[in-house]
């Protein structure tokens, strides 16, 4: 899980790692599923967390919880909703947030992944509330 989480592979872990490290989102400009990848990486980085915490790895635990709060990333306070920004950090928000077959998401659509953030509801709503004032 660490080397997935940590390390680029060919045909296996996350795609981009480096930026989601280095910048704490997956840029949009870089991989087109970006904002997805993103909150998907940030819900995986809280259960490895938590595998973390029982194997006794308290630097480990403690950098991934705090990777898996870096869904705040994603949120447009403007649009208010999570949508894709590029490396230098241009919002690519759609204007439709319920089409489906929108390339910049995965599975879903603008309307879909403005919840996901299964790990932490709680920080969501805080997130939500402390960047709209």
């Amino acid at each position: 899980m660490y080397q997935g989480a940590t390390q680029s592979q060919q045909y296996a872990g996350r795609s981009d790692i480096e930026d989601w490290i280095n910048i704490g989102y997956v840029a949009y400009d870089v991989d087109s599923k970006g904002c997805s990848d993103t909150l998907e990486y940030a819900m995986d980085d809280w259960a490895i967390s938590g595998v973390a915490t029982a194997l006794g790895k308290a630097s480990d635990a403690a950098m991934f919880f705090n990777r898996s709060k870096n869904y705040v990333n994603m949120w447009n306070t403007r649009e208010k909703y999570m949508c894709p920004k590029t490396k230098a950090g241009k919002w690519e928000c759609p204007r439709l947030k319920t089409d489906i077959w929108d390339p910049r998401y995965v599975e879903g659509d603008a309307n879909h992944w403005r919840w996901f953030v299964p790990h932490d509801p709680a920080g969501l709503v805080q997130v939500r509330r402390s960047l709209e004032r």
